[in-house]
């Protein structure tokens, strides 16, 4: 029995190929290899033929150009079906994804992500330093909306910036089967933690996010603040050296102090000042007084106080604010 394969709805393809834009579809002459272009149109059904011929001009009907310009988008369609046909065997036997086009070819993004959207098998996706940037961030994006299987994203070094974050910020809104995402050195900004923190108020899957090394800055840091007050489900969270100032670090202190379901957060090489520091220490008692362990990972010799004396006036802190006011002195 002659093996076929079932045209699935291309929704990236969409309206790159409607009636009428036969005419003016610009020709893609990259073409894939000879065999494997007579590989996959061995595999190709009549049904599926017949799809890729939609919205072009009968042959019998057509005059001599059009017929030309419909056989010339008719190969284009088919090398596009190859592209992607040749992605979903590569993925199809992958349980990691560990690459990725760049944003220099649009086909292949589009093919990737199209096959990527539809795969089961695949539950990490392992990116880190492959330079996707931000067209490869957004291809990941518009396959992550379709897919149901992943569940841990590493994305470290790949300059995706403020419009990449936006795109998978989207996406976390309502996916509900990623736990773990890791972006670090992306370039991200203020703008791009914006956007995720958004997302962390809505989603209810993640756990695990890293957000390190992107100059996510205070405002970003105040965004995300907001994001914990309403997440309950993440549990570790890195935002080391991210140029948060104590403006910043006082936002997420509060927080912290009191939601109970974040046992790890990273402030490591941070603008961590003398008064950010003892805002931190009274988020660590306050957790421990709701039997709710808190590590925060801290240089605290670049704060101008340690770990002991921040602890001992985030105390006297506390104690005094709980004091009847009778017993304050004026």
């Amino acid at each position: 029995m002659k093996k076929q394969f079932i045209l699935p709805r291309l929704f990236l393809l969409g309206s790159s190929f409607t009636a009428c834009q036969v005419s003016n579809q610009a020709i893609d002459e990259k073409w894939l290899p000879t065999e494997l272009m007579d590989e996959t149109m061995k595999c190709m059904s009549t049904y599926n033929l017949e799809r890729l011929q939609q919205g072009l001009p009968q042959r019998f009907y057509a005059t001599a150009d059009a017929a030309a310009v419909a056989d010339r988008v008719l190969a284009k369609r088919q090398h596009y079906y190859a592209l992607y046909r040749s992605y979903v065997d590569q993925f199809s036997t992958l349980t990691e994804l560990r690459n990725w086009p760049d944003g220099t070819d649009e086909n292949h993004l589009r093919a990737a992500a199209e096959a990527l959207a539809y795969n089961r098998s695949i539950t990490k996706i392992d990116l880190a330093f492959r330079s996707i940037g931000s067209k490869g961030a957004k291809a990941l994006a518009r396959a992550l909306e379709k897919n149901s299987t992943i569940t841990n994203i590493y994305l470290t070094g790949n300059s995706i910036g403020s419009c990449g974050a936006a795109a998978l910020a989207k996406v976390l809104e309502k996916n509900s089967t990623i736990t773990k995402i890791i972006l670090w050195h992306n370039n991200i900004g203020s703008e791009g933690a914006k956007a995720l923190a958004q997302a962390l108020e809505k989603n209810s899957t993640i756990t695990d996010i890293s957000l390190a090394y992107n100059n996510v800055g205070s405002e970003g840091a105040k965004a995300l603040a907001q994001a914990l007050e309403r997440n309950s489900t993440i549990i570790n969270m890195d935002l080391s050296s991210s140029n948060i100032d104590c403006k910043g670090v006082k936002e997420l202190a509060t927080v912290l102090a009191k939601n109970s379901t974040i046992r790890y957060f990273s402030l490591h090489d941070n603008n961590v000042d003398f008064k950010g520091a003892i805002a931190l220490a009274v988020a660590i008692i306050n957790r421990e007084v709701q039997l709710s362990t808190l590590n925060i990972y801290l240089d605290w010799s670049k704060t101008g106080i340690t770990e002991e004396a921040a602890r001992a006036m985030a105390l006297e802190k506390i104690n005094r604010e709980r004091r009847p006011a009778q017993y304050n002195i004026l």
